[in-house]
This record gives structure tokens, C-alpha cells and sequence, in this order.
């Protein structure tokens, strides 16, 4: 049997890490953004980024599940407007009773108001949920998004933020079109190149939104080092919400059966902040998109204590 060339080995043993140290990829993009502000440079290249791992992620869609759905639409379309519309509407108010500050109102509009992660449907499949719901509202919800976040921050913050609300629907829609349609393409001219890049998805998505988050904290490295004690502050407003997403999907999900309440509940709390995160450092404020950067932190660390809240409420 022919010996593998050394360098192929190393590649395997780093794609093999990546895989199984997930968390830590994603995380690890942060303190490097801090220790080398340099790639701040880099941030032109956002969205090219972004694109890729959508593209990436699109290959893993099973459209034949997604027919399915769309014969049946009434569940995930209306998931899909509870996710986008009225979560958002109901943390910004929520967060307006306490007198929360423009820059973090805003981001934490945009992270509520941002369409479901494709990995969601993974940590569905964890839970013990109804994955493949999940996974539909996903494709629902990135249609739906490019119209629904310039609407809500026109009608909630238009007096308080300067925003191009057609270019970000217009950013939207080409983050999420472009990508989509490639995907669809690929998978059915080039079968066994669309296999071999869902085979190695993981590592294909979690380095590059590692980069992205290098790149946004690069950028906002300045104001970290002068303002070290508001990350600390921004991450004790970040977990929270990230429970009261679980709580709004299982609340909106309350005449479904467990798993699909799982599936709705997965849907909004593992929502794609990278998407986020482009939106926030073309057309907002650098706060903002620092403020949901650090939502990945609290993002690999939840599957465990959601599946907390669902073996309580006897849900699995």
C-alpha cells in the first residue's frame, strides 16, 4: 500500500482537529484578533468570507426534506415570522424597559433579527429534536431576513440609527442568494466535488468564521484595550439573551409536539452570527459588530445547558 505523503498527514491531522475541537476553533479568533490588530486590514474581505461558508453550508441541504415542508408551509412559515419578527420586536422592548444603551439595543436587535444557523439543525439533531424542521426553517428564515431586518430597524430604531436599508437588504440578499444558487448548481453538475466538500463542511466553515472574527476584533482592538471592563458587561447581557431566545422558541412552539418544539427552539438560538457580524461592520457603528462577535462565545457553549432545559421540561 502506497505511503501517504507526509504533508497530506499533516493536513489530515489538522482537518481532524478542527473537527473534533469545533468550540475552540471558533473561539480561538478573538483573543488572536487582539494579539494581531493587523488583519483589521482584512476587512474588505467580510463578506467574500461569509459567502463561502454559506456556500459551504448550502452543499449539506437536503433538498428533498425541504420539498417536503414546503408542501406542508404553515409550520416554519410561521416559525420563521415568530423568529424574525416578533422575538425581535419583543427583546427590543424588553431591553428598552431597562434603559439599555443605543449601540447594544441595536445589536442585539440584529442578532435577534438574523436568520437560523445551518449548524442549528445539527445541534437539533443533539437535542433529540426534529432536525429536519429545523433545517427548513433555516432556508425559510435567510429568505425572509433580507426584507425583515431594514423594516424592524426602520420602525424600531430609524430616530437613533443612521441606516442604508437598501443596502442592507440588497447585502443580504446577495450574502444569501448568491451562495444558495451556486450551492444548487454545484450539487448538480459536480456530484462527487460537492461530496468530498460536505465530508470536510466542518472544517470548511468553522476556520473561515474563526477568521471573520479575527478580522471584526482586529479592528476594535483599539477600543478593547481602552475599554477592557465593557466586555465583561456586553457578555452578561449576551447570555441571557441567549436563554430568553430558547424560552421565546419553546413559548411560540407551545401547541407542537416536543420535538418540534425542540426544533423551533434550536432554530432561534443557534442563529448564524456571522451574517450578523458582516451586516453590523458594513452598516453599523464598530460597537455594534464587536458586540456580536462576542455572541460567539456564548454560541458553542449552549447545546448543554438548553438540553438542561429540555430534559426539566420533559422534553426528551
Amino acid at each position: 500500500m502506497k505511503k501517504l505523503p507526509d504533508e497530506l498527514i499533516s493536513c489530515m491531522k489538522i482537518i481532524k482537529f478542527v473537527e473534533e475541537n469545533v468550540s475552540l476553533v471558533l473561539l480561538i479568533g478573538i483573543p488572536l484578533g487582539l494579539i494581531f490588530p493587523f488583519f483589521g486590514s482584512l476587512k474588505w474581505s467580510l463578506k467574500y468570507i461569509l459567502m463561502f461558508v454559506l456556500f459551504v453550508s448550502f452543499l449539506k441541504i437536503d433538498f428533498d426534506e425541504l420539498i417536503l415542508f414546503i408542501k406542508r408551509p404553515f409550520i416554519p412559515v410561521y416559525v420563521t415570522l415568530a423568529n424574525l419578527l416578533l422575538v425581535p420586536v419583543a427583546m427590543f422592548f424588553l431591553l428598552k424597559l431597562f434603559g439599555t444603551e443605543n449601540d447594544l439595543l441595536a445589536a442585539i436587535l440584529l442578532l435577534s433579527a438574523v436568520p437560523s444557523g445551518v449548524a442549528s439543525a445539527a445541534m437539533t439533531e443533539l437535542s433529540e429534536g426534529d432536525s429536519a424542521l429545523t433545517l427548513v426553517i433555516t432556508i425559510f428564515s435567510h429568505f425572509l431576513a433580507p426584507i425583515s431586518i431594514p423594516v424592524l430597524f426602520y420602525l424600531l430604531m430609524g430616530k437613533t440609527v443612521k441606516l442604508n436599508y437598501t443596502g442592507v437588504s440588497m447585502t443580504m440578499a446577495e450574502l444569501i442568494l448568491v451562495p444558495f444558487l451556486l450551492a444548487f448548481i454545484f450539487r448538480k453538475f459536480f456530484g462527487k466535488a460537492t461530496l468530498a466538500l460536505k465530508n470536510y463542511g466542518t472544517f470548511l466553515t468553522a476556520v473561515p468564521i474563526s477568521f471573520i472574527s479575527l478580522i471584526v476584533m482586529s479592528v476594535n482592538a483599539p477600543f478593547i484595550y481602552k475599554h477592557p471592563i465593557l466586555l465583561i458587561k456586553y457578555l452578561l447581557v449576551i447570555y441571557p439573551v441567549y436563554f430568553l431566545f430558547a424560552l421565546s422558541g419553546l413559548t411560540e412552539a407551545f401547541f407542537l409536539n416536543n420535538k418540534q418544539k425542540i426544533a423551533v427552539a434550536n432554530s432561534k438560538v443557534f442563529m448564524n452570527v456571522s451574517i450578523g457580524i458582516v451586516l453590523a461592520m458594513q452598516f453599523f457603528d464598530p460597537k455594534v459588530a464587536l458586540i456580536i462577535t462576542l455572541s460567539q462565545i456564548p454560541w458553542p457553549t449552549m447545546l448543554p445547558p438548553v438540553n438542561f432545559i429540555y430534559k426539566k421540561l420533559h422534553l426528551r
